[in-house]
């Protein structure tokens, strides 16, 4: 979403001095490398915090590249303690407009910030449905 829109990425986040590795070890078992790796500031105030019931999340960290410069247009949702935007949104969408650099998808039921994140995707769909259908 960042790059369609006009913003840019890190090619590899490993590769900077600003940033820590970001990288799941594919060497370990799945359930490793998709286990909770780090904590996410979350942005105060916004959808994104309430659905995780606060400031900070867990969340796995299974990727190379990052944002680089945000696309006008995004807010921050959440950076990583090294400052790696990790989650945004874009600002004027009349429907959720979220992205996530972790893997939510990955037993989401188990976490209850995954599993927030999908019920409130679940929803959008359902009013942009309803919306469709007149309703």
């Amino acid at each position: 979403m960042n790059v369609a829109l006009g913003g840019s990425l890190h090619q590899a986040v490993h590769q900077t001095e600003a940033f820590t590795d970001h990288r799941e070890d594919e060497r370990l078992p799945l359930a490793q490398q998709y286990a909770l790796a780090h904590p996410v500031r979350l942005a105060p105030g916004t959808a994104m915090a309430a659905w995780a019931g606060g400031e900070t999340a867990m969340v796995n960290s299974l990727h190379g590249q990052g944002v680089d410069r945000l696309a006008e247009g995004l807010a921050v949702l959440a950076r990583a303690d090294d400052g790696l935007v990790e989650a945004f949104e874009v600002s004027d969408a009349p429907a959720l407009a979220v992205a996530v650099q972790w893997h939510p998808e990955w037993q989401a039921l188990g976490y209850p910030f995954y599993a927030a994140l999908f019920r409130a995707f679940g929803q959008a769909c359902a009013a942009r449905r309803a919306a469709r259908l007149g309703h």
